[in-house]
């Protein structure tokens, strides 16, 4: 008998610890989910302006001008929205080399048709004067590409090469 009451108190005590350490490691869960929330508040937020507002501040921030034509059906325009603009160092170079500008093309078609924009989604970069620079992408960008094209317009090398060059290792067009 005496045998018996020592098992279960021993298995009594064993429950005991073990729903104090799920209790623990649930709190624990808990807490790292609050941390990755605030993380999150504290993670970089693009700003995006109309086309005439974003031509403005680009003019008194000496920036770049990275213009997004989408529209609300584009399923491959979502995924941009997703999986690129929201890549951490992406986010990171936009916000501190560009202005972004998103239009609607099928809102502003005459802005579309100034551009000469084919298919969505359809990326273009301007100067903070507004001129053209030679780095359009027409279509969805992987994440791993479209930050070497930021590179390659926030660096410059758009004077000096093609898209395609400077994404096959840099050789110089002049």
């Amino acid at each position: 008998m005496r045998l018996k009451g020592i098992i279960s108190s021993a298995l009594i005590m064993g429950l005991f610890f073990l729903l104090i350490t799920i209790g623990g490691c649930k709190k624990n869960v808990e807490a790292e989910k609050r941390e990755t929330v605030e993380e999150q508040k504290k993670e970089v937020k693009l700003r995006w302006f109309s086309y005439d507002q974003g031509l403005e501040q680009a003019k008194k921030s000496k920036k770049f001008i990275l213009l997004d034509f989408y529209s609300e059906r584009c399923p491959w325009c979502k995924v941009l929205d997703e999986k690129v603009y929201n890549e951490k160092k992406i986010k990171g170079y936009l916000k501190e080399d560009f202005i972004l500008i998103k239009i609607d093309a099928y809102r502003e078609r005459s802005l579309a048709q100034k551009y000469g924009v084919r298919g969505l989604p359809y990326i273009l970069f301007l100067e903070s004067d507004g001129r053209s620079v030679a780095a359009i992408l027409p279509g969805y960008v992987y994440p791993n590409i479209f930050i070497k094209v930021l590179r390659y317009v926030e660096s410059g090398s758009y004077k000096r090469m093609s898209i395609d060059n400077y994404l096959r290792g840099g050789v110089d067009t002049d």
